[in-house]
């Protein structure tokens, strides 16, 4: 096969991959946090932030390429210092204590996306 018809098989085969990807399936497992229930507690921070202060923000997804150590104590959230992504909110997702390299402390920022009201 002649590498010009291999390139755009090799494309097709990686997209079908990646649409095949949910963020379900990223879960827990050995020593390393799943990227769902770091999403998952930011959702749960949107949501009591939507209900107490009457906004429409829904959290997005993590980084897909980020890799923490799992957490030993509940995941806490907090809203990120915006001096440290500029103007878009984020919703920092925080483990106080985690398995590896000592119990090192780690975050991680879950973006929020600001919807309009349905009219």
């Amino acid at each position: 096969m002649k590498t010009a018809t291999l390139t755009p098989l090799l494309l097709l085969f990686s997209f079908f991959c990646n649409a095949q990807y949910s963020m379900k399936q990223d879960t827990t497992r050995g020593n390393i946090q799943g990227l769902y229930e770091i999403q998952q507690a930011a959702i749960k921070f949107i949501t009591r932030w939507n209900q107490s202060h009457q906004t429409n923000y829904m959290a997005g997804e993590p980084n897909l390429k980020s890799l923490v150590c799992r957490c030993e104590v509940p995941l806490k959230t907090a809203w990120m210092n915006n001096s440290k992504r500029g103007k878009r909110l984020f919703v920092e997702v925080i483990c106080d204590k985690s398995f590896c390299e000592n119990g090192k402390k780690w975050s991680m920022p879950v973006p929020v996306i600001i919807t309009k009201e349905k009219k």
